[in-house]
This record gives structure tokens, sequence and C-alpha cells, in this order.
């Protein structure tokens, strides 16, 4: 149906398009998702799913969506090890030091 060379060339594509669109989201939003790559790989893979489903693609799309969100899932490992992100914590804001009012998420970064 398609040639090969189209596909990947369709698969690059589609994969600096995830990444940029990854990029415009501000840092300490992407350091949060990014601290579990599997996580993000994942959610990357549903996002770009239900945009090819709404779309009414075809099924050779479908396959070079699933190989840019693999390419994805490589960067989000990559992404992580070049900005040092070990995983996130939950702490809660207090008021008088004593009285917990909401909770933040926190990113820990190795030194």
């Amino acid at each position: 149906m398609f040639s090969l060379p189209i596909m990947i060339t369709v698969t690059i594509v589609m994969g600096v398009v995830q990444i940029s669109i990854w990029n415009v989201f501000p840092k300490i939003f992407r350091d949060i998702c990014m601290s579990k790559p599997a996580l993000a790989f994942i959610a990357n893979l549903a996002g770009s799913s239900l945009i090819l489903t709404f779309t009414g693609t075809a099924s050779v799309v479908g396959i070079c969506n699933l190989a840019a969100s693999i390419l994805f899932g490589l960067y989000s490992f990559i992404y992580v090890k070049n900005n040092k992100i070990e995983g996130t914590k939950i702490v809660w804001k207090k008021m008088w030091k004593c009285i917990p009012i909401y909770p933040t998420v926190n990113v820990i970064y190795s030194k």
C-alpha cells in the first residue's frame, strides 16, 4: 500500500510534532509529566490516538503514530537523564506551620 520510506518519513514528522507540542508546556509541568517516562508515553499515546480516532485517518497513519509515540517514549527517557529528574513528591502547604491547606507536587532533581 505505502512504501517503507514514506512510512518512515511520516513517523519522523509525527514524532517531531509530538515532541514539539510537549515542549510548548511550561517546564515545571513537563518535569512533572516526564518524571515517570512510562506514564508520559502512555499519556502521549492516548492523546495522539484520540486525535487519530476523531479525525478518521487510515490505519497506516495509526501505525506511524504508534512508532512516533515510541520515539516520544525514547525522548522522555533522554529528557529525564538530561535534566537529572529523580521523581516527584507531594508537599502540603500549611497555615501556621501545622494546618495542611492544599497539596502541591514538587519535582526531585539529583545533584
